[in-house]
Protein backbone atom coordinates (compact mmCIF):
# COMPACT_ATOMS: atom_id res chain seq x y z
CA UNK A 1 0.00 0.00 0.00
CA UNK A 2 1.53 3.36 -0.97
CA UNK A 3 0.52 6.90 -0.58
CA UNK A 4 -0.40 8.42 -3.95
CA UNK A 5 0.39 11.39 -5.61
CA UNK A 6 -2.82 10.94 -7.67
CA UNK A 7 -5.42 13.79 -7.10
CA UNK A 8 -9.04 11.55 -6.67
CA UNK A 9 -7.11 9.10 -4.37
CA UNK A 10 -5.52 8.64 -0.98
CA UNK A 11 -3.97 5.22 -1.38
CA UNK A 12 -3.02 2.57 -4.45
CA UNK A 13 -2.52 -0.59 -3.62
CA UNK A 14 -1.66 -3.37 -6.58
CA UNK A 15 -2.38 -6.72 -5.50
CA UNK A 16 -2.43 -7.45 -9.25
CA UNK A 17 -0.01 -5.68 -11.50
CA UNK A 18 0.56 -5.69 -15.22
CA UNK A 19 -1.18 -5.85 -18.22
CA UNK A 20 -1.64 -6.84 -22.26
CA UNK A 21 -3.18 -3.94 -23.62
CA UNK A 22 -0.88 -2.02 -25.68
CA UNK A 23 -1.63 1.58 -24.60
CA UNK A 24 1.21 3.71 -26.22
CA UNK A 25 0.52 6.45 -23.94
CA UNK A 26 0.77 3.49 -20.75
CA UNK A 27 2.60 5.15 -17.43
CA UNK A 28 2.66 1.67 -15.86
CA UNK A 29 3.98 -0.44 -18.45
CA UNK A 30 7.42 2.66 -18.29
CA UNK A 31 7.19 2.06 -14.24
CA UNK A 32 7.29 -1.70 -14.29
CA UNK A 33 10.13 -1.57 -16.61
CA UNK A 34 11.94 1.02 -14.30
CA UNK A 35 11.41 -1.60 -11.42
CA UNK A 36 11.83 -4.77 -12.98
CA UNK A 37 13.24 -7.31 -10.80
CA UNK A 38 12.63 -5.78 -7.72
CA UNK A 39 9.21 -5.53 -5.94
CA UNK A 40 7.63 -8.16 -7.50
CA UNK A 41 7.96 -7.33 -10.74
CA UNK A 42 9.76 -10.36 -12.99
CA UNK A 43 13.13 -9.52 -14.17
CA UNK A 44 12.33 -11.04 -18.06
CA UNK A 45 8.59 -9.46 -18.07
CA UNK A 46 7.83 -6.71 -15.85
CA UNK A 47 4.40 -5.92 -16.84
CA UNK A 48 3.30 -9.63 -16.97
CA UNK A 49 -0.01 -9.86 -15.16
CA UNK A 50 1.17 -10.93 -11.95
CA UNK A 51 -0.68 -11.66 -8.50
CA UNK A 52 0.88 -10.36 -5.25
CA UNK A 53 -0.36 -12.74 -2.55
CA UNK A 54 1.92 -10.96 -0.21
CA UNK A 55 0.44 -7.51 -0.58
CA UNK A 56 -2.93 -8.69 1.10
CA UNK A 57 -1.13 -8.82 5.01
CA UNK A 58 -1.39 -4.65 4.51
CA UNK A 59 -5.06 -6.03 5.46
CA UNK A 60 -4.19 -7.89 8.40
CA UNK A 61 -1.42 -5.55 9.97
CA UNK A 62 -2.85 -2.05 9.52
CA UNK A 63 -6.37 -2.03 8.35
CA UNK A 64 -7.76 0.51 10.53
CA UNK A 65 -4.99 2.63 9.08
CA UNK A 66 -7.59 3.42 6.13
CA UNK A 67 -11.06 3.82 7.31
CA UNK A 68 -12.44 6.58 5.53
CA UNK A 69 -10.05 6.76 2.85
CA UNK A 70 -10.15 6.56 -0.95
CA UNK A 71 -7.83 2.98 -2.77
CA UNK A 72 -7.20 3.45 -5.75
CA UNK A 73 -6.88 -0.87 -6.61
CA UNK A 74 -4.39 -1.89 -9.64
CA UNK A 75 -2.81 1.49 -11.10
CA UNK A 76 -0.55 -0.95 -12.50
CA UNK A 77 -2.21 -3.00 -14.15
CA UNK A 78 -5.73 -3.79 -15.34
CA UNK A 79 -7.63 -6.33 -12.88
CA UNK A 80 -10.22 -6.69 -15.06
CA UNK A 81 -8.05 -7.78 -18.40
CA UNK A 82 -9.69 -11.06 -19.97
CA UNK A 83 -6.43 -12.32 -19.15
CA UNK A 84 -6.62 -12.21 -15.08
CA UNK A 85 -7.85 -15.42 -13.49
CA UNK A 86 -11.23 -15.20 -11.76
CA UNK A 87 -9.50 -16.33 -8.87
CA UNK A 88 -7.23 -13.34 -8.60
CA UNK A 89 -10.43 -10.59 -9.05
CA UNK A 90 -12.32 -12.42 -6.20
CA UNK A 91 -9.71 -12.36 -3.40
CA UNK A 92 -9.47 -8.16 -4.26
CA UNK A 93 -13.08 -7.81 -4.02
CA UNK A 94 -12.77 -10.12 -0.85
CA UNK A 95 -11.19 -7.72 0.80
CA UNK A 96 -13.29 -4.91 -0.55
CA UNK A 97 -16.23 -6.29 1.34
CA UNK A 98 -14.63 -6.93 4.41
CA UNK A 99 -13.77 -3.24 4.62
CA UNK A 100 -16.67 -1.52 4.44
CA UNK A 101 -15.73 1.54 5.49
CA UNK A 102 -12.33 2.42 3.23
CA UNK A 103 -13.70 3.36 -0.57
CA UNK A 104 -12.33 0.95 -3.10
CA UNK A 105 -11.98 2.50 -6.44
CA UNK A 106 -11.66 0.23 -9.38
CA UNK A 107 -11.12 1.24 -13.23
CA UNK A 108 -10.82 -0.91 -15.84
CA UNK A 109 -10.56 -0.67 -20.19
CA UNK A 110 -13.13 -3.71 -20.06
CA UNK A 111 -15.60 -2.54 -17.90
CA UNK A 112 -17.96 -5.52 -19.50
CA UNK A 113 -16.16 -7.78 -17.26
CA UNK A 114 -17.57 -6.20 -13.93
CA UNK A 115 -21.09 -8.28 -14.85
CA UNK A 116 -19.05 -11.25 -13.31
CA UNK A 117 -18.93 -9.99 -9.82
CA UNK A 118 -21.11 -9.23 -6.74
CA UNK A 119 -19.34 -5.69 -5.30
CA UNK A 120 -20.04 -4.26 -2.21
CA UNK A 121 -21.63 -0.81 -1.67
CA UNK A 122 -18.04 0.99 -1.10
CA UNK A 123 -16.71 -0.16 -4.48
CA UNK A 124 -16.87 2.45 -7.27
CA UNK A 125 -16.59 1.03 -10.58
CA UNK A 126 -14.98 2.57 -13.36
CA UNK A 127 -13.92 2.66 -16.86
CA UNK A 128 -11.32 4.52 -18.99
CA UNK A 129 -11.44 6.25 -22.07
CA UNK A 130 -9.68 8.25 -24.40
CA UNK A 131 -13.15 10.09 -25.35
CA UNK A 132 -15.33 7.96 -26.92
CA UNK A 133 -17.69 6.13 -24.47
CA UNK A 134 -18.74 2.66 -24.95
CA UNK A 135 -19.99 1.00 -21.71
CA UNK A 136 -23.50 0.65 -20.54
CA UNK A 137 -23.88 -0.13 -17.07
CA UNK A 138 -25.60 -3.25 -15.52
CA UNK A 139 -28.23 -2.73 -12.60
CA UNK A 140 -26.85 -5.37 -10.90
CA UNK A 141 -24.45 -2.39 -9.91
CA UNK A 142 -27.38 0.18 -8.95
CA UNK A 143 -25.80 0.65 -5.14
CA UNK A 144 -22.28 1.44 -6.59
CA UNK A 145 -21.10 4.61 -7.70
CA UNK A 146 -20.09 4.16 -11.32
CA UNK A 147 -17.72 6.59 -13.27
CA UNK A 148 -15.92 7.09 -15.92
CA UNK A 149 -11.78 8.64 -16.43
CA UNK A 150 -11.47 10.46 -19.57
CA UNK A 151 -7.42 10.18 -19.40
CA UNK A 152 -5.64 11.34 -21.30
CA UNK A 153 -8.37 12.79 -23.61
CA UNK A 154 -7.03 12.80 -26.47
CA UNK A 155 -10.43 14.34 -28.53
CA UNK A 156 -14.29 15.11 -28.23
CA UNK A 157 -16.38 13.59 -26.10
CA UNK A 158 -18.79 11.13 -28.30
CA UNK A 159 -21.22 8.63 -27.45
CA UNK A 160 -22.67 10.60 -24.94
CA UNK A 161 -25.88 8.35 -24.45
CA UNK A 162 -23.58 5.86 -22.26
CA UNK A 163 -23.50 8.77 -20.37
CA UNK A 164 -26.82 7.13 -18.15
CA UNK A 165 -26.35 5.83 -14.62
CA UNK A 166 -22.74 7.69 -14.40
CA UNK A 167 -22.19 9.56 -11.08
CA UNK A 168 -18.64 11.08 -12.06
CA UNK A 169 -16.24 11.80 -14.40
CA UNK A 170 -12.86 12.66 -14.09
CA UNK A 171 -10.62 14.33 -16.75
CA UNK A 172 -6.99 14.60 -17.78
CA UNK A 173 -4.03 15.35 -20.15
CA UNK A 174 -1.81 13.04 -21.25
CA UNK A 175 1.61 12.82 -19.34
CA UNK A 176 5.11 11.85 -19.80
CA UNK A 177 7.29 12.62 -22.95
CA UNK A 178 5.94 10.35 -25.14
CA UNK A 179 6.60 11.81 -29.01
CA UNK A 180 3.69 11.44 -30.03
CA UNK A 181 1.78 12.73 -27.05
CA UNK A 182 -1.58 14.38 -27.70
CA UNK A 183 -2.12 17.72 -26.36
CA UNK A 184 -5.04 18.53 -24.63
CA UNK A 185 -7.36 20.88 -25.99
CA UNK A 186 -9.41 23.29 -23.78
CA UNK A 187 -12.44 23.35 -25.90
CA UNK A 188 -12.62 19.36 -25.62
CA UNK A 189 -13.15 20.06 -21.91
CA UNK A 190 -15.35 23.11 -22.45
CA UNK A 191 -17.65 21.05 -24.43
CA UNK A 192 -17.94 17.70 -21.78
CA UNK A 193 -18.27 20.13 -19.24
CA UNK A 194 -21.35 21.76 -21.04
CA UNK A 195 -22.58 18.15 -21.51
CA UNK A 196 -22.06 16.58 -18.41
CA UNK A 197 -23.49 19.65 -16.61
CA UNK A 198 -26.94 19.31 -18.44
CA UNK A 199 -26.58 15.58 -17.34
CA UNK A 200 -25.80 16.72 -13.61
CA UNK A 201 -22.78 14.75 -13.44
CA UNK A 202 -19.99 16.29 -11.08
CA UNK A 203 -16.53 16.32 -12.95
CA UNK A 204 -13.29 16.29 -11.85
CA UNK A 205 -10.53 17.81 -13.63
CA UNK A 206 -6.96 17.22 -12.67
CA UNK A 207 -4.49 19.93 -12.44
CA UNK A 208 -2.96 18.78 -15.89
CA UNK A 209 -5.45 19.80 -17.20
CA UNK A 210 -3.83 23.30 -17.73
CA UNK A 211 -6.47 26.43 -17.47
CA UNK A 212 -9.35 25.07 -17.13
CA UNK A 213 -11.80 25.61 -14.03
CA UNK A 214 -11.71 24.19 -11.13
CA UNK A 215 -14.23 24.35 -9.00
CA UNK A 216 -16.40 22.03 -10.24
CA UNK A 217 -18.12 19.49 -7.50
CA UNK A 218 -16.54 16.29 -6.81
CA UNK A 219 -18.60 12.96 -6.03
CA UNK A 220 -18.67 11.95 -2.15
CA UNK A 221 -17.95 8.60 -1.15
Amino acid sequence: MQKSKIEWTDYVWNPVTGCEHQCPYCYARKTANRLKGRYGYPENEPFKPTFHKERFKDWHWYRNQYSGKKIFVSSMGDLFGDWVPNEWINEVVRIAGEHPFVTFIFLTKNPARYSEFAFPKNAWLGYSTTGALYHEWDMMHKNNIKFISIEPMMGELVNTAYLHDTQWVIIGAETGNRKEKVKLENQWIYDALGILDKANIPVFIKNNAGGVRQDYPKVQA
